[in-house]
């Protein structure tokens, strides 16, 4: 849904925005649904970090990276701050739309379109990150992260619920359930 992808590309990118403020090398021109995790919690962790391209080199693109998700000129230029937010604009895209850019990032739908119900601010933020032209991107991924901050996700305004349930479809009850769950009797420890 819409409020689950915002949570999640906001989460993303903090991320971008503390590696520019630490002012790191690392880049993450592997992002992709691949290489993103989503804890019980709704914490978003990236995983794997590109590595195994180094042991299966042909299945990745250059620097790692993922072939529908990865920025243009990645073929010219090493990993940039906007590289990296282009792969998050794609990744979201896909994440929206629940279809694998890696398999075919052709014929796409524009996100209006193929998410009935994304606000326009959301859409746009998102359009913009994945621009292919490198200079109508955002510079920053600080501005990155403020644009997503102000963009509302639905035009319902309807709010977040347990992400878990919205990614699922499991009715309310069995999340409330999973919450409630006690440890068996045999493996509570009491101390005195």
């Amino acid at each position: 849904t819409p409020s689950l992808a915002l949570d999640w590309a906001l989460q993303l990118c903090q991320l971008l925005v503390y590696l520019d403020q630490v002012q790191s090398v690392y880049r993450l021109p592997f992002l992709a649904p691949q290489h993103v995790m989503v804890a019980m919690n709704g914490q978003v962790q990236v995983i794997d970090y590109g590595f195994k391209a180094l042991f299966a080199p042909n299945d990745y693109g250059p620097y790692g990276s993922v072939a529908g998700y990865s920025a243009p000129g990645l073929q010219q230029e090493p990993p940039s701050f906007a590289s990296d937010m282009y792969s998050l604009g794609r990744l979201l895209y896909a994440v929206l739309v629940k279809r694998d850019l890696a398999q075919s990032a052709r014929n796409l739908l524009p996100l209006r379109e193929a998410v009935p119900g994304i606000s326009d601010s959301f859409a746009r933020v998102i359009a913009r990150s994945a621009q292919k032209d490198q200079a109508k991107r955002f510079r920053t991924p600080a501005e990155l992260l403020s644009a997503l901050q102000q963009a509302t996700p639905t035009t319902d305004g309807s709010p977040s619920a347990d992400w878990l349930v919205q990614a699922m479809h499991v009715p309310q009850a069995v999340a409330a359930a999973r919450k409630t769950v006690q440890q068996p009797a045999a493996s509570r420890v009491e101390l005195s």
